[in-house]
């Protein structure tokens, strides 16, 4: 009857499983991390990238008027510089 411990367990005991080798770095939350924060990166620039380069460019003058409106005159003033932007995509309806 000459059994050893790991006979009896079929070769999977804990000791078996305790003992990794593989750094942490190795681990497959490290891995999927990784890969995933390289895909973010890449697809917020790639969007980043769309997003800048479909707006219009600005005239010096107007640049001003881009911040968060903090009084009436200051949304008046970030209005006018949108109207020319945004101004095709209203649809004016009579009726």
């Amino acid at each position: 009857m000459g059994s050893s411990k790991s006979d009896i367990n079929g070769g999977d005991g804990i000791e078996d499983q305790q003992q990794s080798t593989a750094p942490w770095w190795r681990g497959p939350l490290f891995e999927a991390g990784w890969k995933f924060s390289a895909l973010w990166i890449v697809f917020t620039v790639l969007m980043a990238g769309t997003v800048w380069m479909g707006l219009p460019r600005l005239d010096p003058e107007d640049k001003s008027s881009l911040k968060l409106p903090r009084s009436f005159a200051d949304l008046q003033a970030l209005k006018q510089v949108q109207l020319p932007i945004l101004g095709f995509r209203y649809i004016v309806h009579n009726g």
